[in-house]
């Protein structure tokens, strides 16, 4: 379970970075600085002082978890001007979607009458095959496919545009 919000403030409200802060951090910095230098080769020494670090980053990241930044404006006007659906899509992505569309209706299709199945069955059969596939895929091998089938659709005599 996430801990709740406990400050909130607009970006533009975000208390600065004091120079009282800044002075506390330097003075950590230099005895810990201190520290590291005086005991090269101490590993009983330096692993507790990396214990503590990593201890006390952590309690800095549970405060910080606690404390949630909002834009300074009105994040509904915002997301009306922001969202993309298939009505306001170029003309070119609108034909890529409906092209890529006819194309995998009529593979079900083809493939439901060679097997003996119903379009439903292949639909499922299709599904599941296509859900373990895109689970294994990078976010760059599936931008890699968007852009080839892009480029054939492109290249095609199909070409609806």
């Amino acid at each position: 379970m996430e801990p709740p919000n406990i400050y909130t403030f607009k970006r533009s409200q975000v208390p600065p970075l004091d120079d009282a802060i800044k002075a506390e951090m330097g003075e950590i910095d230099l005895v810990v600085s201190n520290l590291i230098l005086s005991n090269p080769g101490h590993y009983r020494a330096l692993s507790a002082l990396q214990k503590m670090l990593y201890a006390l980053a952590e309690r800095c990241e549970i405060k910080l978890e606690s404390i949630l930044i909002i834009p300074d404006y009105d994040i509904a006007d915002e997301l009306g001007n922001l969202i993309v659906s298939l009505n306001n899509l170029p003309r070119e992505e609108k034909s890529t979607i409906a092209f890529e569309s006819v194309k995998a209706k009529t593979a079900i299709q083809l493939l439901a009458r060679s097997r003996g199945w119903s379009e439903e069955e292949v639909l499922t059969e299709v599904e599941v095959v296509a859900i373990k596939r895109l689970y294994d895929l990078s976010f760059d091998e599936e931008s890699e496919i968007v852009h080839k089938i892009s480029q054939n659709l492109k290249n095609s005599e199909l070409h609806p545009y």
